[in-house]
């Protein structure tokens, strides 16, 4: 039986986090294969977004001048201050004033990005609601 995409991608970010834990403090600051950024930017860069609201990114693009790369050092120099157990701690995010549904950030982006695969990792009372939602629009 294949595994589900949810599966191969909870799997390959703990992955991740687990080798990330391994790096030292020195390793951390290394520069990366990414001009100009650190191991600990690069890292920050790939889940930074995951607490970001499409408002809030329209807004901050917006901001950058429609720039990606002022985009990203605006993001790192906000995220700069954050240890590297932060950057691969799982994401805090609330929103909205229904029923809860909690769970991994990724799952839960994943499902409100109409992803039914998503859907086992999450739980909570407005967990039907989210699911016929998503069945609805998949």
């Amino acid at each position: 039986m294949a595994a589900s995409r949810t599966a191969l991608a909870t799997a390959e970010r703990r992955d991740l986090a687990d080798f990330l834990e391994t790096l030292t403090p020195e390793q951390w600051d290394r520069p990366s294969l990414c001009r100009g950024w650190t191991v600990r930017d690069v890292v920050a860069h790939m889940l930074s977004y995951e607490e970001v609201g499409l408002r809030e990114f329209a807004g901050s693009f917006l901001r950058a001048g429609f720039r990606f790369g002022e985009l990203n050092a605006r993001r790192l120099e906000q995220l700069g201050a954050q240890t590297s157990g932060d950057v691969v701690a799982d994401v805090g995010w609330s929103h909205g004033n229904g029923a809860e549904v909690t769970g991994p950030g990724e799952a839960l982006l994943m499902a409100i990005s109409g992803r039914a695969d998503a859907l086992p990792e999450l739980e909570g009372p407005g967990l039907v609601t989210l699911e016929s939602r998503v069945r609805r629009t998949s």
